[in-house]
């Protein structure tokens, strides 16, 4: 995949043609052709990385991911295998965040999304695809604002 860029500097030289390999941000095209190159990274690894692109089919939203495992072992394995499959293909997954320090172990500092205190006094709170997640208690929650202005009044 790529965008076609057709370019002159003015009306007296000839077109030049340029082949965009990245995604632009901002254009409208922009989360489809994210999702897109997921998908197709995900279609062309299953048999390599089944579980890393398992989470790559199902559990990214643009360029969010949620996911999970009913194990560390698989949850470690798991992140294996996404870093491995999105690294061959050129990317590099940031902001990472865990309810359980093993996961955040091999992860550099500056690629986690916060140093988590998960003592069991502490509350903290990330901000994820318009939701929060509460990562002490695994719990997702979301806000809402409830309007006053307008009371019922019987006439």
């Amino acid at each position: 995949m790529f965008q076609l860029i057709i370019w002159r500097y003015n009306e007296h030289q000839d077109i030049k043609y340029y082949r965009l390999k990245t995604v632009t941000y901002g254009t409208s095209s922009a989360p489809y052709l994210a999702t897109k190159c997921l998908q197709h990274l995900a279609i062309r690894n299953a048999t390599k990385y089944p579980l890393g692109a398992s989470i790559l089919r199902d559990d990214f939203y643009v360029d969010d991911c949620l996911s999970g495992a009913n194990s560390i072992t698989a949850a470690l394995e798991s992140q294996r295998q996404l870093n491995i499959l999105l690294k061959e293909a050129g990317f590099k997954l940031r902001k990472w965040c865990s309810n359980h320090p093993q996961l955040l172990n091999g992860i550099a500092p500056e690629d986690q999304e916060i140093n988590l205190n998960l003592d069991e006094n502490s509350t903290c709170a990330i901000k994820t695809l318009g939701l929060i997640w509460l990562p002490k208690s695994d719990q997702l929650c979301g806000r809402a604002q409830v309007s006053t202005t307008n009371s019922v009044t019987k006439e």
